[in-house]
């Protein structure tokens, strides 16, 4: 096999490894953010239906 054919099968495998592992980071990013948007939505009706709109949370 000819050196340029490795050196090939390095770098695509290096680009397939790296999307993988973006691809991962952006889902991981994207199911945090849900997540503190359902808090967020949790925090304000714990607000609401205590009467405590703008008062901190202990």
């Amino acid at each position: 096999m000819n050196p340029i054919n490795y050196l090939f099968s390095a770098y695509l495998a290096i680009w397939i490894i790296l999307a993988v592992y973006l691809l991962s980071i952006r889902m991981r990013e994207k199911k945090l953010q849900q997540e503190v948007e359902q808090l967020r939505g949790l925090i304000e009706r714990a607000d609401i239906h205590e009467g405590q709109e703008g008062k901190p949370i202990r």
